[in-house]
């Protein structure tokens, strides 16, 4: 957990799975604590899942707005 990581290839091989598994979930970090919680709580808003949080934005007041919408 330290140390400089140059790709997503560095990642993935660390990691132990395919570079494209790692891209295709790199935009979970992004996501707003409060998201990440819910998620775990399992109160996220009906219908809402892995596949939408990875299109959310990058701003977290915009994503959790974007979430609340999708009732």
């Amino acid at each position: 957990m330290s140390g400089d990581i140059a790709s997503t290839s560095e990642i993935a091989k660390r990691e132990n799975c395919s570079e494209r598994s790692v891209r295709m979930t790199l935009g979970l970090a992004f996501l707003s604590p409060a998201i990440v919680t819910a998620a775990d709580d399992g109160t996220l808003p009906r219908g809402c899942g892995v596949s939408q949080c990875l299109d959310l934005p990058n701003g977290w007041s915009e994503q959790w707005h974007l979430l609340s919408g999708q009732n």
